[in-house]
């Protein structure tokens, strides 16, 4: 091989080397866009998430009386929920007496027109043990719909399991403030 073969490989070799160079610059630039692409995706996301009301419904134990059931629907969000619609499968039903029209609580039956960020709607819904005693259904499938200033909300599925608060037994009262100024009057009238 004579001074211009080995010319020629070199050429050869050194355009084969900036042709994979050329390549992989290529492919990164592809994952680079590629990753940006889902960074902002995932931006908008977050921002909707943020902007978007937060809508759930429970059953706790009333803070006041750790024995009472309470069904609560709350926005947690940062805006106002429109068009809230609360759907229990099987219906919700209250274990006795003065509390069975919870059935009838538009809450539940009817969409709620607006609840603003930090807005909770509370109903009595029972007794803690008479509900564990009693044959009405523990869990409870809960859908909840309705619309924020983005559009519609994303559907919220998930199990309302009883059970779990039922078997923790009765629920020591926190008392409030005005329980204490209750309390505090019925003593200064018997001191009177």
């Amino acid at each position: 091989m004579d001074a211009s073969d080995w010319i020629a490989v070199g050429a050869a070799v050194i355009a084969v080397t900036a042709a994979i160079a050329s390549w992989l610059q290529v492919a990164h630039a592809g994952k680079q866009a590629k990753a940006a692409k889902g960074s902002l995706a995932l931006q908008e996301k977050m921002w909707r998430d943020a902007t978007q009301p937060y809508v759930y419904a429970d059953i706790r134990p009333d803070p006041r009386n750790g024995s009472m059931l309470l069904l609560i629907i709350e926005n947690t969000g940062r805006s106002v929920a429109t068009d809230v619609q609360v759907e229990f499968d099987p219906p919700l039903e209250a274990p006795s007496g003065k509390y069975k029209d919870i059935r009838d609580k538009k809450a539940i039956t009817e969409e709620i027109p607006a609840l603003p960020p930090g807005t909770r709607v509370s109903h009595f819904l029972g007794l803690g043990f008479e509900l564990a005693d009693s044959d009405l259904p523990k869990t409870y499938q809960v859908k909840i719909s309705g619309k924020g200033p983005l559009g519609p909300l994303d559907d919220l599925k998930y199990v309302l399991d009883l059970d779990a608060l039922l078997l923790q037994g009765p629920k020591i009262a926190q008392g409030s403030l005005y329980d204490l100024t209750k309390a505090i009057g019925k003593l200064a009238d018997r001191l009177k």
